[in-house]
């Protein structure tokens, strides 16, 4: 019982997430990475992320978040014939001109953005499969941070 309800499940428990930390390029599974915070915390070691195929991972979800400044982009594969659709929005988006549509089977995270050349740390995307797209909303300080493309 939760709140004087019953039947209704702890919140809390019910969205506890596991936080991983990359170090080295990846591949994600449905089984240890759905519901997930990924955080890429190596400079340039995390080249690559490959993601399941997307008929294996329908309702998969995770949300991965640059953890330190990069000196390498960081490419995320979706696999052969898969694609991801990226809504980019930034802090620069005005109501005029608000949000970049992108698709592809790669997205990729350009570690030369950002003040200092290096991305900035708290840039993100969240990640969600229907079984025939990985469809991701990204969020980040500088303009053409993530683009998806094949």
């Amino acid at each position: 019982m939760f709140g004087g309800i019953s039947g209704l499940a702890d919140p809390v428990a019910t969205q506890a997430k596991n936080i991983y930390t990359l170090t080295a390029s990846a591949t994600l599974n449905m089984e240890d990475h759905n519901g997930s915070i990924i955080l890429v915390n190596h400079a340039s070691n995390v080249t690559a992320i490959d993601l399941p195929a997307v008929a294996d991972a329908i309702g998969m979800n995770f949300k991965l978040l640059m953890a330190t400044s990069l000196t390498a982009d960081c490419v995320i594969d979706a696999q052969a014939n898969d694609d991801i659709r990226c809504f980019e929005f930034n802090v620069t988006d005005t109501a005029a001109n608000i949000g970049v549509w992108t698709e592809g089977r790669y997205l990729t995270y350009d570690g030369s953005t950002g003040a200092a050349s290096g991305g900035n740390i708290g840039d993100r995307i969240d990640v969600i499969c229907d079984g025939s797209y990985y469809h991701v909303i990204s969020f980040s300080k500088t303009a053409g941070t993530w683009a998806a493309a094949d």
